[in-house]
């Protein structure tokens, strides 16, 4: 990181920063006008910040109302001539975007506001003054990893009269944020993080097994696909053999028919109770037969009973209209009675 030449009674802003592949490894804040240059961090800080950035990120994939994004070594203005840079810091997306596309250091203007802060520790009046500065520009949420007290402190609450109120946690006690309520993390998780490859490693060996288990389930499914398709060729096999046995015994009981078997008598009560159902099929089925004849029979038929009703009336079952008629006329009474 470099400076431009300024001019005198010039102070130096973001904008007088000029950011080069070739700058040494450092981290500076700008201060008041002055570039502060941030200590080496430790080692224990760098597994704490990778840890936190792990777990965030991993977080936010697996909520789907969450598009938000974790940062590390981005600025956030907190004066005209200031900007501090959190060792983590979450924002959206969107706005991370925004800040993306924009020339210069990547830094938050005024009223782009990140929904979280992260510093761990190590200069006490480095983080009274940053704690400050976050409440005067109302960052929402600051988490203060203490390695040293073993606690994890965290300020909510900046628009109160005197700043942000606190909270802090130690040992096995689960953290509870504001911004992010389903987070699961306790102060030991925290404090005594694994290594960054090795929560990679754990990472990948859940996705295997999440492979497994979606594998396992597709085999299931596959095996149930085929066991119905078993079940519906069995079950068409079988229907077809009913319907070759129902055909087979209407066959047989046409020709016991035919021969004058009395059916009831040759066979048990059982037997007989058994059968019972395709006789009774069977009478319908002749019924029916017995309707569908011949019309020119039945036309025949009819012809046939007008001319004996015509020539004697002696074999016609039902009186002719002239019986009707002289019944009448011979009886007036019958008539006035039927009025």
């Amino acid at each position: 990181m470099t400076k431009t030449s300024l001019m005198p009674g010039e102070t130096m802003t973001d904008t007088n920063l000029i950011y080069k592949d070739n700058t040494p490894d450092l981290r500076f804040e700008l201060y008041r006008g002055r570039l502060v240059q941030q200590s080496i961090p430790t080692n224990i800080k760098n597994k704490i910040c990778q840890f936190l950035l792990f777990k965030l990120q991993q977080y936010f994939s697996i909520q789907e109302d969450l598009e938000l994004i974790t940062l590390f070594n981005v600025g956030v203005r907190t004066g005209l001539d200031t900007s501090r840079v959190p060792d983590l810091m979450v924002c959206p997306q969107e706005l991370w975007k925004v800040v993306g596309d924009r020339p210069g250091a990547a830094v938050l203007n005024f009223g782009e506001i990140p929904m979280l802060a992260i510093e761990v520790q190590e200069n006490r009046a480095d983080y009274l003054l940053k704690k400050a500065e976050y409440a005067l520009i109302e960052i929402p949420e600051v988490w203060m990893v203490d390695p040293e007290q073993r606690r994890v402190r965290i300020w909510t609450s900046p628009n109160r009269e005197d700043g942000y109120e606190h909270k802090d946690y130690f040992g096995e006690d689960v953290i509870v944020s504001a911004q992010f309520p389903d987070l699961d993390l306790t102060v030991d998780d925290i404090l005594h993080p694994p290594s960054y490859a090795t929560l990679m490693q754990e990472e990948v060996d859940a996705n295997t097994v999440l492979q497994d288990e979606y594998s396992r389930e597709w085999q299931k499914m596959a095996l149930a696909r085929s066991d119905y398709a078993d079940l519906q060729e069995k079950y068409q096999e079988l229907e077809e053999l009913v319907h070759n046995e129902l055909q087979e015994k209407a066959i047989l009981l046409e020709l016991l028919e035919e021969k004058g078997i009395d059916l009831e008598k040759e066979l048990t009560p059982g037997e007989f109770a058994m059968l019972a159902d395709d006789i009774e099929a069977r009478k319908y089925e002749d019924y029916d037969s017995d309707i569908d004849c011949d019309p020119s029979a039945i036309e025949g038929n009819v012809e046939e009973g007008a001319t004996d009703n015509q020539g004697t009336g002696e074999d016609s079952e039902f009186p002719r209209h002239e019986d009707y008629g002289s019944d009448l006329e011979c009886d007036p009474n019958v008539t006035e009675g039927n009025a």
